[in-house]
């Protein structure tokens, strides 16, 4: 029998540390605690796969819980439990380094929290099997249906400027791979002949945050202000270092309902088709969806 994976768990409230075991007690080795300070202290001496922390903690929040852990955990994912939710709790949550968040509210609270744990789960497993292969054996594939280039997110190559309309290239094309069967990786800092570039030209943009964790807030708070909260779960950013350039990766899973992407104009959907992304007619978009989620 395999080894259970091991996951810390952090609430102040007994009730929910009991409904939460029973809930995955089944398929994982729990560590539970209603006190955030005995939990940091067991972080440094065992390994977890995974932290599920409560958004309200007394006298603390469970986002300062998390950053506290990844100081002597860098790479930790979590799961934050929260008695609401909302698009900018979502996007705190993401900033953090929260896998997803979950609202205690939430309708079939165990099949929910079940399924999301099981998917950041898998889904950190993959993504750290693609880092494996490495980043220039991915480029060297080529562009697809599930893999696309862009240069930049805000910096515009020909013109020599800032372009924020180059952001809505990104969401476009993230909203694509949520709607297609497959899912897919959107690479930036890579041009369409799969030339690295880089991402300096995009870092200027930032202001005062000129790195990789200014960037993945730009990225965080446009995907999930374009594409709503529910895109959180399915979508991952991270970061890979060519030679001296940097490269962004977002990878995105399918999604299980039509994910709109809204703009100044209203909702629109995207496919991939091919490898390109396009936008649907209202028509098209109640065919596309009668077949994609029959």
């Amino acid at each position: 029998m395999a080894e259970k994976k091991k996951i810390l768990v952090v609430d102040d409230s007994e009730d929910w540390l009991a409904m939460i075991r029973t809930i995955l007690a089944a398929n994982y080795d729990l560590t539970m605690f209603t006190d955030p300070a005995r939990a940091e202290e067991v972080l440094k001496t065992q390994d977890y796969a995974l932290a599920i922390i409560d958004r309200k903690l007394p006298g603390v929040t469970g986002l300062e819980v998390l950053k506290k852990m990844r100081e002597t955990v860098p790479n930790l994912r979590a799961i934050i439990l929260t008695g609401y939710a909302d698009v900018d709790s979502a996007v705190e949550s993401m900033k953090t380094g929260a896998l997803d968040y979950i609202s205690k509210d939430a309708e079939n609270l165990a099949s929910v929290l079940r399924t999301r744990v099981d998917e950041a789960l898998k889904h950190e497993a993959a993504r750290h099997e693609m880092a494996s292969q490495g980043i220039v054996t991915l480029i060297a594939k080529g562009e697809s249906s599930e893999l696309e280039f862009k240069s930049s997110a805000r910096w515009d190559m020909k013109a020599n400027r800032l372009n924020k309309e180059l952001e809505k290239v990104i969401v476009k094309t993230v909203a694509g791979f949520l709607n297609s069967e497959q899912g897919g990786a959107l690479l930036i800092g890579v041009d369409d002949n799969g030339v690295v570039v880089g991402l300096r030209h995009d870092y200027k943009t930032l202001g005062k945050k000129q790195n990789r964790d200014g960037y993945e807030n730009l990225l965080t708070t446009l995907l999930l202000d374009a594409c709503g909260k529910d895109c959180s779960p399915l979508i991952q950013i991270m970061f890979h270092q060519v030679g001296e350039e940097d490269i962004c990766q977002i990878s995105v899973k399918p999604s299980p309902k039509p994910m709109f992407a809204k703009d100044d104009k209203g909702e629109h959907l995207f496919i991939r088709t091919g490898n390109s992304t396009r936008m649907l007619s209202t028509r098209e978009a109640i065919e596309y969806c009668k077949i994609r989620w029959k």
